[in-house]
């Protein structure tokens, strides 16, 4: 009896051994899968919960209306939308296609050029490292005890007027340079690599040389200009502060801590980010040499300009959303902390005589809104924050033949749009 009990129990143990092994084989996939969830990118779950288009969304359909007829006024292929009242975001809705090709749908959180919209962002991280101790407004630019002191700017240098030239008179336009004929330098790479004998597209490096080395110069602060190859040095002069590239440094000390999600746009449409979307020209609009091989002509959306090297001032790339989030978090609103102190806010909207009164990174501001606009070829862009409590930006993946001056149809639009926004009544596209 005592030898039948041993072999019964021997028995139970082996039949309950790989059923026990098979529970806790079970438990640890299940505790894996828990522990592993928070390192899904966060990218694959942007704004996932609230922000997600939805075909059947209706309850605001004059806004839907308004927009559908305005993008096929002017042959839009996608809009990207976002408005907030009073520090809440209540609508973020996306239109039109990300790809004629593909006729995948705009998300609210498909990502657009945001052209000079772009200078803001640059204006923000230079004031930010103004807060930390790690530059002054007041810091010269160039010459032996300036920031780029490096020699290969210093031995070019032309004008003694530029060895006068601080980092706030880049901020505000007035660092001295003047785009003669009009012709903005940050869009002709295949002339200035002509000019400097070099291969296309040039690097900033070279543009840089190319600029410094020109004899039209005026007194800076003299002179406002608005200046993309200005906003583009900024980038540098990070750079050279931080040890990090320009993106990085923005990612890290800017973007991440408000939970916003950018990147800087490349040359080539291949190599657009995830959720960026696809951006087109106009119908009949002019070509340009292509900066990889100037003889031949090649569309000024991708290939046509050298969006890589503007950067700082005009590549990045964003949601309509994370705009507003950005333009929240430097408004002075006592109810949302800023990743800015109040003193440099004031500076950026020009509340602050020190500067000759010029606003930092935004296009112009006043009592009614501040105002910052964006046009690139395939792109335009508006940001505003209204003194009665709206902040909306509206983005589009094409450009029309009105170029920057489009942008003032995307705000006669907005106005009547925002009539049919409540305060304080949210009207996110839900799943």
């Amino acid at each position: 009896m005592k030898l039948k009990q041993t072999t019964f129990g021997s028995i139970a143990f082996f039949v309950a051994l790989p059923v026990l092994f098979w529970l806790m084989s079970f438990q640890k996939k299940e505790t894996s899968s828990l522990q592993a969830a928070p390192e899904k990118p966060k990218t694959d779950t942007l704004f996932a919960a609230q922000l997600t288009h939805n075909k059947d969304y209706t309850a605001y359909p004059q806004v839907d209306r308004s927009i559908h007829k305005f993008m096929e006024e002017w042959n839009l292929a996608g809009v990207s939308v976002a408005v907030a009242k009073d520090g809440e975001l209540v609508f973020a809705k996306g239109y039109g296609v990300t790809d004629r090709k593909t006729k995948q749908a705009v998300q609210p959180f498909h990502q657009f050029r945001t052209a000079s919209i772009s200078k803001l962002i640059t204006a923000t991280a230079i004031l930010k490292l103004c807060e930390d101790g790690k530059l002054n407004l007041h810091d010269k630019v160039f010459g032996e005890k300036g920031i780029l002191n490096d020699t290969i700017f210093t031995n070019v240098i032309q004008r003694p007027e530029i060895l006068r030239m601080e980092v706030h008179h880049l901020l505000a336009h007035t660092g001295g340079w003047w785009n003669r004929f009009r012709t903005d330098p940050m869009f002709i790479p295949t002339k200035i690599a002509e000019a400097m004998n070099t291969s296309s597209p040039p690097s900033f490096e070279t543009t840089m040389q190319f600029m410094l080395s020109q004899n039209k110069f005026f007194e800076p602060g003299q002179l406002f200009d608005y200046s993309n190859f200005g906003y583009s040095l900024l980038g540098k002069i990070i750079e050279q502060k931080t040890g990090m590239p320009y993106e990085k440094y923005v990612q890290e000390a800017i973007l991440k801590p408000l939970e916003i999600q950018m990147h800087l746009s490349k040359n080539l449409v291949e190599k657009r980010g995830k959720y960026e979307v696809i951006h087109y020209d106009y119908d009949d609009a002019p070509k340009k040499p292509s900066i990889y091989n100037p003889r031949d002509t090649i569309s000024r959306v991708y290939g046509g300009n050298n969006i890589e090297a503007i950067g700082a001032a005009g590549g990045w790339v964003a949601s309509a959303s994370d705009l507003v989030r950005l333009s929240l978090a430097i408004d002075e609103n006592e109810n949302i902390p800023d990743i800015l102190s109040k003193e440099s806010i004031q500076w950026m909207t020009a509340q602050n005589d020190d500067f000759f009164g010029k606003a930092f990174g935004w296009r112009n501001c006043n009592e009614v809104r501040w105002l910052r606009t964006g046009s690139l070829p395939g792109t335009s862009a508006v940001l505003i924050h209204q003194a009665d409590g709206f902040t909306w930006a509206f983005l589009t993946s094409s450009s029309t033949w009105r170029a920057h001056r489009f942008t003032y149809n995307i705000r006669r639009l907005m106005k009547k749009i925002l009539l049919n926004i409540p305060k304080h009544q949210p009207i996110l596209a839900q799943k």
